[in-house]
């Protein structure tokens, strides 16, 4: 497995050494550095025990070599898939260059990405038209929520960002295939209708009015709202 996505994001090693591997009983997370960095961290200096970086490098050794990491995977164990990835672009690759792939020519990107590490992909996620993503003139982000079938899974997504000037896959941030499965052996079929919900839910609930004092005691001034508020059942009150 380790091989394989090596081979698929193109992590040269010749270039990029595995630098550690975790694993959670669930998950593989694998860091690779830079060959030279990994071989001599401190450039052939020596770190004086005392220090400040002598003290980090004791004390938060692990954590900043993660940090630092070219390339950070985490494969799913049970089914050997890519849960997510991250690459660090060096910075001399992006100021001499202007952006060379559009919007639609980084999602063509994407797709082949997602081909590759999420063939199933077109079966249970839905692009988002109208995203309101931090604009960046060097990346394309693609956001795409996870459906099992026609309902929307909450806090369940894939994130991909590709590089506007070399087309490179940045980062992405996938679903757990084993997930997927669990939440597929669940009928999700609807058993009353929207209208019917939607009755239940009036009966239920009641508007109550108040003041609210929108601002400040110096600036703000009083509103008289309406605020809902769930009715007692017979059954709970004791009458």
């Amino acid at each position: 497995t380790q091989r394989y996505w090596e081979t698929e994001l193109r992590i040269d090693p010749s270039v990029y050494v595995l630098g550690e591997r975790k694993d959670d009983g669930e998950h593989w997370y694998l860091f690779y550095a830079e060959r030279e960095s990994a071989e001599d961290p401190n450039g052939g200096a020596e770190v004086d025990p005392l220090s400040v970086d002598g003290y980090m490098s004791r004390r938060w050794g692990k954590a900043l070599n993660r940090l630092k990491a070219s390339h950070t995977l985490q494969i799913e164990k049970s089914t050997g898939q890519l849960v997510s990835y991250y690459t660090r672009v060096k910075p001399d690759r992006m100021k001499r260059k202007k952006p060379s792939f559009t919007r639609a020519e980084c999602w063509e990107k994407a797709q082949q990405f997602l081909h590759q590490c999420f063939p199933e992909y077109i079966n249970y996620l839905q692009l988002e038209l109208d995203q309101q993503e931090e604009k960046d003139p060097e990346r394309e982000f693609f956001h795409m929520p996870l459906f099992i079938g026609p309902y929307r899974v909450r806090l369940e997504s894939v994130t991909i960002s590709i590089c506007s000037i070399t087309g490179e896959v940045l980062m992405y941030r996938g679903v757990s295939m084993e997930k997927i499965r669990e939440l597929e052996q669940n009928n999700f079929i609807a058993k009353i209708s929207e209208e019917e919900a939607a009755r239940k839910v009036e009966e239920l609930l009641e508007a109550s009015m108040r003041w609210y004092l929108d601002g400040d005691d110096y600036s703000g001034r009083y509103r008289l709202i309406y605020e809902p508020a769930v009715k007692r059942s017979s059954t709970l009150d004791g009458t």
